[in-house]
């Protein structure tokens, strides 16, 4: 976005006239942002400096606070919301410090907090039981199964060498690896075929070091991103629950945690077949469609989706769309490892919001806090939420 469109757009914002397309183009430019970069240092300062900038976009927050706290329906409000706490809560944050909200509830938050965002981390478990701490392992050779050496590369990135050596040894299918990252985690690993797959925080992969003749069957638990090596010859199955994914090299994502309703299936590109293992009822999935199968269903329906939203995980991001406090407060919890504890609560109040993954958790709980009934306190690594 050239520096006349961006100067137009914060002025329609100031003015409060942006449109829901123009709120869009703001947010998607602030996502894309290279903070820290020259281009972005030298826009603050034709911008007028970041402390006019800060001061403009809060004034219009607070304007924006006032006139739609009294909508009870979040997904309407934070329409025109969303954009001033994504910029005034991470921009206010980065470029100026000393700007700061003037709560002493909000600054309780802040102070109360000693809870950090996820990150690279997992468990690998062999096949002879033996477990590695990924996070703490060094760059290179990890281990050696069945003629495949498994590498972590630079960047933590898992991979399985297959040196195509023949297999002569009876049960060599049978040997399973397990990768699984726990709350305040997630991990990628590229399996002995190629696909690469990127695990959420809280989740499992159940994998063999060699997929067998028919097809390459995984199991997955909780959350993660697939994009699947194409082979039309080994079909690539995923087994959730009492679901089965079956594609043969394409990108989706599964949402699959055991405390969730169902399973939530969204494909990226390609085609996937969802299946129901108990019935055999299948559906096929096009771009852009959602499978979704809940654990008292008997059929999987199908929905078309925003899949920014479904893959903001992987993208660094959470992004709410009228989504309630229970749903919100989960993800949170997976991702800064931290327990939820739930006082007198009106859990059907909607939620919406777009937050950097590596925020300070006091800044998303504070924005909750301005635009909702809710109120949190933290004590050591719990929050408690409550009206």
């Amino acid at each position: 976005m050239d520096n006349n469109r961006l100067r137009y757009l914060l002025a329609r914002y100031r003015d409060s006239a942006c449109s829901s397309d123009e709120l869009a183009e703001l947010n998607d430019w602030f996502h894309a942002l290279n903070y820290g970069s020259k281009s972005f240092e030298l826009w603050v300062e034709e911008a007028g400096g970041d402390k006019q900038i800060a001061e403009s976009l809060f004034s219009n927050f607070q304007h924006k606070i006032k006139s739609e706290r009294k909508v009870i329906s979040m997904r309407n409000a934070l329409i025109g919301v969303a954009a001033s706490v994504l910029i005034v809560m991470t921009i206010g944050v980065l470029i100026l410090k000393k700007q700061a909200i003037k709560s002493p509830q909000l600054a309780h938050l802040k102070s109360q907090n000693k809870i950090m965002p996820g990150k690279n981390k997992a468990y690998l478990t062999l096949a002879d039981g033996s477990k590695i701490v990924l996070d703490d392992a060094s760059k290179g050779k990890l281990a050696t199964q069945a003629g495949i050496t498994i590498t972590k590369k630079a960047n933590g990135l898992i991979v399985y060498s297959n040196q195509h050596i023949a297999n002569t040894q009876t049960g060599q299918h049978n040997l399973y690896n397990t990768i699984e990252t726990p709350r305040g985690g997630q991990y990628q690993v590229q399996l002995p075929d190629g696909s690469s797959v990127l695990l959420n925080a809280g989740s499992k992969l159940r994998y063999p070091l060699r997929f067998g003749d028919k097809e390459r069957l995984v199991e997955l638990t909780g959350e993660a991103y697939f994009e699947v090596a194409h082979n039309k010859r080994l079909p690539f199955k995923v087994h959730t629950g009492d679901q089965e994914v079956k594609v043969l090299g394409t990108h989706f994502n599964i949402n699959g945690y055991n405390d969730d309703p169902g399973v939530l299936t969204t494909l990226v590109e390609g085609s996937v077949m969802l299946s129901k293992l108990s019935s055999g009822g299948s559906v096929l999935l096009s771009p852009g469609q959602q499978g979704s199968l809940l654990k008292n269903q008997q059929q999987i329906s199908v929905k078309q989706v925003n899949v920014k939203q479904v893959l903001a995980w992987k993208n660094g991001y959470f992004i709410f769309d009228n989504q309630d406090i229970t749903t919100v407060m989960k993800m949170l919890s997976r991702w800064y490892d931290v327990d939820i504890e739930y006082k007198v609560v009106d859990k059907t109040e909607r939620f919406g919001g777009s937050f950097s993954r590596y925020s300070n958790i006091s800044d998303i709980l504070s924005s909750l806090q301005i635009v909702g009934k809710v109120r949190f306190k933290i004590e050591n690594h719990k929050i408690i939420v409550s009206e």
